[in-house]
């Protein structure tokens, strides 16, 4: 079966979404967002820019846990504007309480055997 053609929506402009992703890689952020403040673009343009990233990588021998190496990296990069997701596989009481430390939000899924008490039960379920 031939496979659809997908399509992009009349109102996206490609011409910005490639000039957007250009200017992202070789600008500093903050001087983007200042320029778009300044011209009344921001709420315009904004949301088509890349979201700021984090990326720390290491090399570690086999055996060495990914959580033990997250501790490590991790707090160094990371600053109070900043928020950090990470999924269930990568919480630690260790590793939550150094990031915490370094002021950045967080939104951390864990497993569902660490029995969490419940705040507030939501309509949806949730």
């Amino acid at each position: 079966m031939a496979r659809a053609r997908k399509a992009l929506p009349a109102q996206i402009d490609v011409a910005h979404l490639i000039s957007a992703g250009v200017l992202a890689s070789v600008c500093p952020r903050t001087l983007i967002e200042e320029v778009l403040a300044q011209t009344g673009k921001a709420s315009q343009r904004e949301r088509l820019l890349p979201a700021p990233a984090v990326v720390a990588a290491g090399i570690a021998p086999y055996g060495r846990s990914e959580i033990a190496m997250a501790t490590e990296l991790l707090p160094a990069k990371l600053k109070p504007d900043m928020l950090v997701v990470a999924d269930r596989s990568f919480y630690s009481f260790t590793l939550w309480q150094a990031t915490c430390a370094t002021g950045a939000r967080l939104a951390w899924r864990v497993k569902f055997t660490l029995g969490l008490p419940v705040e507030q039960l939501l309509s949806d379920g949730s």
